[in-house]
């Protein structure tokens, strides 16, 4: 059934004031630039973003980068922009705000037909777009992820309404394809197919057989997608490992009970909005108990209010809580809080709001002012909102500016501390990069921020502090030892053996560990010391006495030894 002229007309005329609205809105994130909240990772330290060659391209579609999720088709997005303007962030910005408008527009279509209400679509689009928890997923450059997955999560869903209105084979496959596009584009996407079922509900009243079957080409593609990716996930979950204790059942519970208030709270308050939230649950703690009456408030009142859109309730918050399973721990274990977690569940979430609105409007009709004020607050809602996204977006100008934010509204956040120190040590101002290293040690000892302020310190020309710094760091993890040892030799050559030497014998004589024992071999080898380097090789046995390649290694030196000894007689 074809849409009359006039409506057309209607409908592209919304979608223009949505792309304006929308465009100004976020138009400060244009002039921002990047930040060193993973942006060094996934684009302006990542070479393979440098090149498209097929060798290239191939890797971007069978490696993952350390601390970073695999999100080929993002990585594929960035490698195609740097060949058009390198790292001119203007240019990363304007592909995000242009995804950004591209999905509220898919948003307004989707709501189109889900309520066949214009103004229904329109508002609900509106809400979701402008809205300030949607600032992190589009002025932050990184979060490519968020609005490319969603991208091709909503075209699947296009896509697949039109099959079931038509019931055409391709746009089955389309949906198919779709959906694989947006499952290379971030992890998240794998909630589709409990979305495509509340469709087959929401269009067909149930869920036939056929439906159900046509699931399982879905399936397929994730059980693939987990194979491929089942490293990068797993890397990922370690990150977090350590604040979750328990089966999956208690994890995916403790999450539901703390994501669910928060989000909602956030969404109706959006008060405090961090790029960095509290770790520790029991920060929010004092607020949980009451944000979960909140919340049950708000379900239920939204349940009483639409009882006679039954379908509608049960469509909006069946879609905001199935986007949502991404954050329960069903995948892997990590913290469940942060704003872009919010970019596909809002839709859902959205679309029940505006419908409240509309329904009290409706039942305010006898009483022509206050249905009057009733608009005048939704719409100065609507205008808070646009205006705090603005606000927003300058946040994230540069990581100073980021950093200050987290710290300002939660000063107990220690990473803020350290990413702001690495932010001013760039900046060449030592001095207070070193003051926040050190209060992210107090709050939190970790071996990095202890590596990161003898960095800062070495620059400073503070030797003696640095060497404790990177002591204290090796102590904790063993892997600073390899890196202090390139570092020495790159700067101070053949020279940089000595303080090598020392540092190793310091270190295990406090704390034997076979692995700086063969990096002490190593150095002895290339000083041609070769007693001192039998010693730490037999030490590398004796602790890790297992270790075939400690013993060849053993093995192969003394033969060496021997031969060169040998020679040398015969000589």
């Amino acid at each position: 059934m074809r849409l009359p002229a006039a409506m057309k007309r209607k409908d592209l005329l919304l979608c223009l004031v949505i792309c304006f609205i929308v465009a100004a809105a976020f138009s400060p994130s244009l002039s921002n630039g990047f930040t060193n909240f993973d942006d060094t990772a996934y684009l302006t330290a990542n070479p393979l973003v440098r090149s498209l060659a097929p060798a290239n391209i191939k890797q971007i579609f069978t490696t993952t980068r350390p601390h970073t999720l695999f999100s080929p088709l993002v990585t594929l997005t960035f490698a195609l922009e740097y060949q058009l303007w390198e790292l001119d962030p203007r240019g990363y910005h304007a592909v995000n705000l242009f995804l950004h408008i591209l999905n509220a527009l898919l948003v307004f279509f989707l709501i189109r037909n889900v309520s066949r209400s214009p103004a229904t679509a329109f508002f609900t689009s509106l809400l979701f777009a402008i809205h300030p928890l949607r600032v992190e997923s589009v002025a932050w450059v990184t979060e490519r992820k968020d609005l490319l997955f969603t991208l091709f999560f909503l075209l699947a869903l296009q896509c697949y309404i039109r099959y079931l209105k038509k019931d055409s084979g391709r746009d089955y496959l389309a949906t198919l394809l779709l959906f694989a596009f947006a499952i290379l584009a971030k992890i998240s996407a794998l909630v589709l197919p409990a979305v495509l079922l509340l469709m087959d509900w929401k269009f067909e009243s149930r869920i036939s057989k056929k439906r159900w079957l046509e699931k399982i080409p879905f399936a397929v593609i994730l059980l693939l997608f987990a194979i491929s990716s089942w490293n990068s996930v797993q890397a990922f979950s370690v990150q977090y490992s350590g604040q979750y204790s328990g089966g999956l059942h208690q994890v995916i519970m403790k999450n539901s009970l703390w994501t669910i208030p928060f989000y909602l709270q956030k969404t109706i308050w959006p008060s405090r909005l961090s790029a960095h939230y509290p770790t520790d649950m029991r920060f929010f703690m004092p607020s949980l108990w009451f944000s979960i009456f909140y919340s049950i408030i708000l379900i239920g009142g939204s349940f009483l209010l639409l009882k006679k859109f039954r379908r509608e309730w049960l469509w909006g918050w069946g879609f905001f809580l199935i986007a949502l399973l991404q954050v329960f721990g069903l995948v892997w274990h990590f913290f469940p809080v942060a704003n872009r977690y919010s970019y596909l569940p809002a839709i859902g979430l959205s679309y029940i709001l505006v419908m409240a609105v509309f329904l009290i409007s409706g039942k305010l009709a006898r009483w022509k002012k206050l249905r009057s004020l009733w608009a005048v607050i939704a719409i100065s809602a609507l205008a808070y909102l646009g205006t705090a996204s603005f606000a927003r977006c300058q946040v994230w100008k540069d990581s100073i500016s980021l950093w200050n934010d987290v710290i300002g509204k939660y000063p107990m956040i220690p990473l803020a501390y350290n990413n702001r120190a690495a932010a001013l040590k760039a900046a060449g101002r030592l001095d207070e990069a070193l003051a926040d290293y050190s209060r992210a040690i107090r709050l939190m000892p970790h071996d990095g921020f202890y590596w990161n302020r003898g960095l800062a310190r070495l620059q400073k020309n503070q030797a003696k502090e640095a060497m404790e710094d990177f002591y204290t760091a090796i102590l904790k993890d063993q892997k600073h030892f390899q890196i202090f040892c390139q570092m020495m030799i790159d700067t101070h050559g053949r020279s940089g053996y000595e303080p090598i030497i020392e540092m190793g014998k310091r270190v295990l004589a406090t704390r034997p560990n076979s692995q700086i024992h063969i990096k002490m071999a190593e150095t002895f080898i290339s000083l041609r010391r070769w007693q001192e380097a039998d010693f730490h090789l037999q030490e590398a046995v004796r602790l890790s006495p297992h270790t075939e390649e400690y013993r060849r290694a053993l093995q192969v030196f003394r033969e060496a030894l021997h031969l060169s000894r040998r020679r040398f007689e015969e000589k």
